[in-house]
């Protein structure tokens, strides 16, 4: 049974690991593109399952595997507000023109 639980662990890195692969990949396809801010993958490791406690009281756990957390973009939000604040004042001005 617990030959099982390692290939279930080993399977949830590999499809974490996998979904880095894609957001990486997504970064390298988007390289040129206009706007596009770059993206990150965050792991965390999964709730690990309770197997009881040691006649010290201490919790035994099977840890079991990794998941993906989040996925987060780098900007920089001076340029972004600089950027905002320009096209505000280009339809103002634009309008008036």
């Amino acid at each position: 049974m617990s030959s099982f639980r390692g290939l279930s662990i080993g399977i949830s890195g590999i499809f974490a690991q996998q979904r880095a692969l894609d957001v990486t990949g997504h970064n390298i396809s988007n390289v040129n593109t206009v706007g596009y801010s770059r993206q990150t993958v965050f792991h965390s490791g999964s709730n690990p399952v309770n197997l009881g406690y040691t006649r010290g009281g201490t919790i035994l756990q099977l840890g079991t595997g990794v998941d993906v957390q989040m996925i987060r973009q780098y900007k920089d939000e001076f340029l972004d507000q600089k950027l905002r604040k320009g096209l505000n004042e280009l339809g103002y001005w634009g309008k008036r023109q």
